[in-house]
């Protein structure tokens, strides 16, 4: 579990690479190192280490799709490399949640 202080919503900036240059994602669970960092601009920059979650819903047709998350796809992460969760087991615990 994370704490509420590393859990951001719309307001966050990420600065990207390619047009438009920043983003501002629905959710985002930063790092423990970022709190302090964000403390005078709310902007994640290319030069600091990356958000651990970053969270942006879009319309269909608004962007190209690079995987599809459902049935039993194993999801992919570099950051939880270990992980064996499912899409449907995930789905399935936010059910019950």
């Amino acid at each position: 579990m994370v704490g509420i202080d590393r859990v951001r919503g719309q307001g966050l900036e990420l600065e990207v690479r390619g047009e438009p240059k920043n983003r501002y994602p629905d959710l985002t669970v930063i790092r423990p190192e970022h709190i302090q960092l964000l403390a005078h601009r709310n902007t994640i920059r290319l030069t600091m280490p990356p958000p651990v979650l970053v969270v942006e819903v879009v319309s269909p047709g608004e962007f190209t799709t690079v995987g599809t998350l459902a049935g039993d796809r194993r999801l992919t992460s570099p950051q939880f490399a270990d992980a064996t969760l499912t899409a449907a087991q995930l789905f399935a615990a936010g059910a019950q949640g």
